[in-house]
């Protein structure tokens, strides 16, 4: 059976990121919220859960500035796309930004390219 409620649902795990994950010290202890697989990682899996939370989604979005979903088997931009479709219709055709990015398919870009040795601190777009 379909959990309805979002925070009792098993196959997932809710979070922020640990301090070794971030790639430099911060303050910030709220970007991004991550959501992360424990048993299913199925796309079928991840969008019928997007699909049923959405509006909690929303929420999170809104309060954390970022949601990371980790561990999921998402393998194609038109997936990823469809997922980000389930809790939001204002996706972008462009990138407004001024970070290097590559456009991969309608309104999927890459994140954002810099070398290595760039520190590029938690932000939100």
């Amino acid at each position: 059976m379909k959990n309805n409620n979002f925070w009792e649902e098993k196959d997932v795990n809710y979070r922020t990121l640990k301090a070794d994950e971030l790639s430099r010290p911060t303050k910030e202890t709220s970007l991004p919220f991550v959501i992360e697989s424990i048993n299913n990682c199925s796309f079928d899996f991840l969008y019928d859960f997007a699909k049923r939370h959405k509006a909690v989604l929303r929420q999170l979005l809104a309060k954390h500035g970022a949601i990371l979903f980790r561990g999921f088997d998402i393998t194609e931009p038109e997936q990823f796309k469809a997922i980000m479709s389930t809790f939001t219709k204002k996706l972008s055709q462009e990138y407004k930004g001024i970070a290097p990015r590559k456009h991969v398919t309608g309104n999927v870009f890459t994140s954002t390219e810099v070398t290595d040795h760039a520190i590029l601190p938690p932000h939100s777009e």
